[in-house]
């Protein structure tokens, strides 16, 4: 055996498994150490500039979460403005409520718009007008479409509070409630006229039939109503009656409620919405004979 055979051995014999199993020992102290050094100095650093950004959390607090570290350059000192309280934020859930009235096309009424904040997607609106002038409730609608609710039926200058109500879909529970007011406009001046009038008689089948045709003008606010009336001129009977026509309208009066060779009236009337008269007018023919 030669001397370097000997010495690689001898090496192997004293230093080889403990030897080899010491070295890296050493050198994982001395990265635990390092890492540490690096991670305690990383924590420092990073609370301070946690501390000196204040917090932006969720926003419950009006006093950030801010504090104060000392790292190895020096201290931060923080306080947000609105950080750090990490509560839920409040929800308004009515961004706004408005109500106007006044004359549209074909009516008079009060309008209610709203704006419904997004987090409050389970909850139910309830608009309801209420008529300050007798207490009494006249109009209610629950999630209108568009968040737009409209009452075309209001007393003439008469002040109404519109009320918004917000609950929970579920349970029903209160959550917010929003009012104003609005005061409709005076009525017009009387305009309603009958611009048309037609009243033509014939047969239907073996029938007499009497055709009546007719058209009126609003004041622009859509209350009025037309009533028809026919009388047999024979008897002085009213052979009918009905309150309950638009402005424009078609009636055909035959088969056996018509009399042969018989002399009807037709009052045409158009009415308000205190039911006074507006405007009329009446005319006559005379049925067809039997054939």
């Amino acid at each position: 055996m030669d001397s370097r055979t000997s010495v690689r051995r001898q090496c192997q014999g004293t230093t080889g498994r403990t030897g080899r199993r010491k070295e890296p020992v050493r050198k994982s102290r001395s990265i635990l150490t390092l890492l540490a050094v690096a991670l305690a100095a990383t924590f420092a650093l990073g609370t301070g500039v946690a501390g000196a950004s204040g917090g932006t959390g969720g926003g419950g607090s009006a006093t950030g979460g801010g504090g104060t570290a000392s790292g190895s350059g020096g201290t931060a000192t923080g306080g947000g403005a609105t950080g750090g309280g990490g509560g839920k934020v409040v929800c308004a859930p009515v961004g706004a409520l408005s109500a106007t009235a006044g004359y549209r096309p074909g009516a008079m009424g009060i309008t209610v718009t709203y704006t419904l904040d997004p987090c409050i997607s389970r909850s139910n609106v309830t608009i309801s007008l209420t008529n300050l002038a007798t207490g009494i409730t006249e109009f209610r609608a629950v999630d209108p479409a568009l968040n737009t609710a409209s009452y075309d039926l209001p007393a003439f200058a008469t002040a109404y509070r519109a009320d918004a109500v917000v609950a929970d879909a579920k349970n029903g529970s209160v959550s917010q409630r929003a009012s104003t007011s609005v005061t409709t406009p005076a009525a017009v001046a009387n305009c309603a006229t009958i611009t048309k009038n037609n009243l033509t008689s014939g047969y239907w089948l073996t029938y007499a039939a009497i055709w009546e045709s007719f058209t009126a003008t609003d004041c622009g606010y859509g209350r009025e109503r037309v009533e028809l009336r026919i009388t047999n001129l024979n008897t002085g009977t009213v052979v009918y009656d009905s309150p309950a026509w638009g402005l424009d309208g078609l009636l055909d009066y035959e088969g056996p409620v018509v009399a042969y060779d018989t002399p009807y009236q037709f009052d045409v009337e158009v009415h308000g919405v205190q039911g006074e008269l507006l405007d009329r007018q009446s005319q006559s023919v005379q049925s067809a004979p039997l054939r």
